[in-house]
């Protein structure tokens, strides 16, 4: 019998060892998911993430060192989380942040079962297939706007973050040809691992090799704020926000059918924008 293909490259971070050893157990039941690393603290959760690139982290968020959303924090916005607690308060707190699941101690292994399916699913189907295939067709887009001589000379010491204003543009380049993006014409920004997807009025999606947290640091904070870990919104071309459940909300912008989600976290950051 052939052995299945690997989809799922996984870490447990969790701070009781006889907790880690007990899910990689039950992992290795799964021919497709590979236990890649244990992790006790959120910094060396970190290190374990930049080391061997992850696709999915199993998270109990009773830690010693720091709250689990610090560790949330700073991973892709892509990497699937599932959270592993023994208290139910943490699921809401799971749905908050877009996590894809929540599993409750002491793991059941139909419970677990059912979530390695979800997240096999999920990785199947998912961005790697689609970003190859939208890449071919559109993208593969190379920011150019901070190759600007007299800019750069004037940001020298900050050269890759050049902070852009509302009025400034965005200068593309792919495959020999250029365009220019107005950046007050951006509607949204979405994160996929590394690249990111830029939705404006000018072109409906151009996608480009940049993270959420490049983002942030260069477009002007008055005009655009992020209310998602894979979501930046402009705030000029919000219509209404929405409460939606389990103290999320729902934003409808200008222009645009769907709603983007917004946990609780990030909206009490979006009310203070508009004080």
């Amino acid at each position: 019998m052939t052995k299945e293909r690997v989809v799922c490259k996984t870490i447990i971070v969790d701070d009781d060892s006889k907790s880690r050893k007990f899910l990689t157990k039950l992992l290795d039941n799964y021919s497709q998911v590979e236990v890649v690393g244990e992790a006790e603290t959120i910094s060396s959760a970190l290190k374990l993430i930049k080391e061997k690139n992850p696709t999915s982290i199993f998270l109990d968020v009773k830690k010693n060192d720091g709250i689990s959303m610090e560790l949330l924090d700073n991973i892709s916005s892509d990497l699937k989380v599932i959270f592993v607690s023994s208290n139910l308060d943490f699921a809401l707190k799971a749905f908050e942040v877009n996590a894809l699941d929540f599993i409750k101690k002491p793991i059941e292994e139909d419970k677990l079962g059912r979530t390695v399916n979800r997240l096999i699913d999920d990785l199947a189907l998912g961005s790697e297939e689609m970003l190859k295939s939208f890449s071919e067709k559109n993208s593969s887009y190379e920011d150019k706007t901070d190759n600007n001589p007299l800019k750069n000379m004037l940001t020298a010491k900050n050269k890759n973050y050049v902070k852009l204003t509302y009025d400034d543009r965005l200068f593309l380049t792919k495959n020999g040809s250029s365009k220019f993006i107005k950046v007050d014409s951006i509607l949204s920004i979405t994160a996929n691992k590394d690249y990111s997807y830029i939705n404006s009025l000018d072109e409906k999606k151009i996608i480009l090799l940049r993270t959420m947290k490049e983002w942030e640091k260069r477009l002007p904070e008055k005009y655009f704020a992020r209310i998602h870990r894979s979501t930046i919104v402009n705030l000029e071309f919000i219509e209404k926000v929405e409460k939606w459940f389990n103290y999320s909300y729902h934003v409808y912008l200008k222009g645009v059918e769907q709603p983007y989600q917004m946990s609780r976290r990030y909206a009490s950051k979006l009310k203070e924008k508009f004080k």
